[in-house]
């Protein structure tokens, strides 16, 4: 699968579960966004940061970071 330098955009579906697998290059940042819904990420390789409210949220392989809405 190739590296990812943008976000994918999110249409979320009428029976509300919307699943997708992404790899982000290096460089990737996304902006700040918000959404109406929970998000659930798993981290399966690399390192992150999220950013939830005003905190930084650190990530690696095997956690998974719950974004509330």
């Amino acid at each position: 699968m190739p590296e990812r330098t943008e976000p994918v955009p999110i249409a979320m579906p009428l029976w509300g579960i919307y699943a997708l697998e992404s790899q982000h290059a290096p460089s990737f940042r996304m902006g700040l966004s918000q959404h109406d819904f929970l998000e659930i990420f798993l981290v399966f390789s690399g390192t992150g940061t999220f950013q939830i409210n005003r905190e930084l949220i650190a990530c690696k392989p095997h956690d998974v970071v719950l974004v509330p809405p």
